[in-house]
C-alpha cells in the first residue's frame, strides 16, 4: 500500500460507519477531470462574492441540481467544481461524472473513432449526479441535438441530479438544443443567475 497524504492509505481514511475517499484522491479526479485550477475547489472553502450571492443554496444542498447562467468570468466553473467535488468525497467516482459539454459533443461526433458515449452505455453505470460545463458552447448538429436530448431525459427518468453551467439563457438554449430537452433540464434543476 502507498500513501497518498499524511491522513490516508491509498487515497482512502477510515470514518465512523466506514471507509471513504480522502480529500487527496478527490482532488486528484478533479484534476483529471477538471482542470489544476480547480483542485483545491470544495463546499467548505468556497467563499461566494457579491455576484453569487444567490448559489448560497448549493453551499447548503450540495445534493441539489442546479442550473448556473451567467457571463463569462462569473465563477460557474469553480461552483460547479466544488459541488463535484464535495460529491466525489460522498459517493466516489464513477457515482458522480463531470463534463465539458465541447468534449462530450466531440465523443459523440468523433464515434466511428470509438469515442462514443451512448444513453445505454450510462446506463450500466450507477450515476448519482451528472455536471455538464458550459452548455451551449459547441457546435450543435442535428445529431448533437439527439444524444443531448438522449442524455437529459435518462437523467430525467432516472431522477438522477444534473449540475449545468451556461453562458446562454433557457431561451437560447431552446435555439440551441430544442424546447423538450430544455424544459428537462428546467423541470430538473433550480435556476441561478451568477
Amino acid at each position: 500500500m502507498t500513501k497518498q497524504c499524511n491522513k490516508c492509505i491509498d487515497g482512502w481514511i477510515k470514518e465512523e460507519g466506514g471507509i471513504c475517499w480522502c480529500e487527496c484522491k478527490a482532488r486528484k479526479v478533479i484534476v483529471e477531470q477538471i482542470g489544476e485550477k480547480f483542485k483545491d475547489c470544495d463546499i467548505a472553502n468556497t467563499k461566494l462574492l457579491a455576484h453569487q450571492d444567490k448559489a448560497k443554496v448549493i453551499l447548503s444542498k450540495p445534493e441539489g441540481s442546479y442550473f448556473l447562467v451567467g457571463d463569462f468570468g462569473r465563477g460557474k466553473t469553480h461552483l460547479l467544481a466544488s459541488q463535484y467535488g464535495y460529491l466525489l468525497k460522498k459517493y466516489r467516482r464513477p457515482a458522480v461524472r463531470f463534463w465539458r459539454e465541447v468534449d462530450l459533443v466531440e465523443d459523440w461526433q468523433n464515434w466511428e473513432e470509438g469515442r462514443y458515449y451512448v444513453v445505454s452505455e450510462l446506463k450500466d453505470k450507477d450515476y448519482k449526479h451528472i455536471f455538464l460545463d458550459d452548455l451551449g458552447r459547441a457546435k450543435i448538429t442535428e445529431r448533437v441535438q439527439q444524444e443531448m436530448y438522449g442524455l437529459i431525459d435518462w437523467i430525467y427518468t432516472s431522477q438522477i441530479g444534473l449540475s449545468i453551467s451556461s453562458n446562454f439563457s433557457y431561451e437560447k438554449l431552446i435555439d440551441k438544443y430544442g424546447g423538450a430537452t430544455v424544459r428537462r433540464i428546467k423541470d430538473i434543476c433550480e435556476g441561478i443567475k451568477i
